[in-house]
């Protein structure tokens, strides 16, 4: 009826409004545990860190969240992951008063979890029982001037407690973004490093089950040293390796082909049990060398060839691919693999 044509633009404000209200409901429940996390965070970090033995001005700590609660990518049963950075002189007076204190076995080991008992004060049963870490400020300044990937990720998804003078922040703006030589050079090495597990580390003429081990980890190696490419070619720094297939997927080539590759790793470490071990790893290799045999693969190293020009690499370099390997080999570029 027409009065009913009347009514719906009413009822379908009404079920926007409803969404919109329950969007608006998950975000401030997601502030508010947020908020209430930090909170216990704090009062962790009041009562375990600032109470240290040995120091005398906690204004000198810079305090920081690591791990999955800093990325976001916690569940309940996460760790909370505290780093404490300082100068020299702090470092060496509180791991001198903890020694004292039969606290730590070491003036260099400055890992400390809580007592096994009332921990659960802070964030619940459910978590694992808290600690942190006490660091140089100067040795983590060291690794980012000389933009080791892993510690700039680690320290650019940090989310600051503390930092009183600012040093932490000034740090990371200094050091912000990788110049465009470093990043080159970079990126060449793991696109080469990649291919050369593909093509020389593993055993293409394998002759006994004793080359299982190096042929799958050749395949491995191959593939994460891609996933580090995939962030390179973004200008990003790479998490460890054990995030590293977590996170590739924030990297535009990493959405499009971790699936692929995950296959790939499926099929080495034979998930269907279908196929003989050598039938599966001369497979998964092939998958990762012989273009001419898989469309994705194919696509995939089109695209990588087209972001490294795009980012500042030679074409005639990239043209040249695995002929430009001796710059692997004679270590001009990195570690050599061997």
């Amino acid at each position: 009826s027409l009065a009913g044509h009347e009514r719906l633009p009413v009822r379908l404000s009404h079920v926007a409004s409803a969404k919109r209200y329950v969007k608006l409901t998950l975000r401030s429940c997601c502030e508010l545990t947020y908020r209430n996390e930090m909170e216990d965070i704090r009062r962790y970090v009041d009562e375990q860190i600032f109470t240290l033995p040995g120091l005398e001005n906690k204004e000198e700590l810079i305090v920081l969240l690591t791990g999955s609660r800093a990325t976001g990518t916690n569940t309940d049963e996460s760790d909370v992951d505290i780093d404490v950075l300082c100068p020299s002189k702090v470092y060496y007076s509180i791991q001198k008063e903890m020694l004292s204190a039969q606290k730590t076995n070491s003036v260099y080991n400055a890992f400390y979890k809580l007592p096994e008992h009332n921990w659960e004060r802070y964030f619940g049963s459910k978590a694992n029982r808290p600690h942190f870490s006490l660091l140089k400020f100067d040795d983590i300044r060291q690794r980012i001037e000389e933009y080791d990937d892993v510690h700039h990720w680690i320290w650019n998804n940090a989310k600051v407690i503390q930092d009183s003078h600012g040093r932490f922040r000034d740090l990371l703006s200094e050091y912000k973004s990788y110049p465009m030589g470093v990043l080159v050079n970079k990126i060449k090495y793991r696109w080469l490093l990649s291919l050369y597990w593909f093509i020389d580390g593993y055993p293409w003429h394998h002759k006994s089950d004793l080359e299982l081990l190096p042929a799958g980890t050749a395949i491995f190696n191959g593939i994460n040293e891609l996933y580090r490419f995939f962030f390179l070619v973004e200008g990003k720094p790479y998490p460890y390796q054990e995030k590293l297939a977590s996170f590739v997927r924030q990297t535009s080539l990493g959405a499009k082909y971790i699936d692929y590759l995950t296959n790939i790793v499926e099929m080495v470490i034979g998930a269907d049990g279908n196929m003989e071990p050598w039938k599966r790893l001369d497979k998964a290799v092939e998958m990762l060398c012989c273009s001419d045999r898989s469309i994705v693969l194919e696509k995939m190293e089109k695209e990588c060839s087209e972001a490294m020009i795009k980012i500042g690499v030679d074409p005639s370099w990239v043209a040249a691919d695995y002929d430009n390997i001796d710059e692997l080999l004679m270590g001009k570029l990195g570690v050599a693999p061997f």
